[in-house]
């Protein structure tokens, strides 16, 4: 993976990964020592489906780059 990572927190204090300083992905649920992290635009543009997948160590499993807005 060649995009740059950056994980921060959000205003309420949950977790979030900024990629490329651009797309944002807030932490949609934990499950067996993995994360899953979902766009923050999901919601609002055509429900495409971009996701980052991090392991315990925060370390990237899967990134599916699907993003549809600018």
């Amino acid at each position: 993976m060649d995009d740059q990572l950056e994980i921060s927190e959000t205003n309420k204090e949950k977790n979030q990964i900024i990629v490329n300083r651009k797309y944002k992905f807030n932490l949609w649920y934990i499950t067996n020592n993995t994360k899953i992290f979902k766009c923050t635009e999901y919601k609002t543009v055509k429900k495409f489906k971009s996701y980052i997948i991090l392991n315990d160590n925060n370390k990237v499993i899967k990134y599916e780059n699907k993003h549809t807005h600018p």
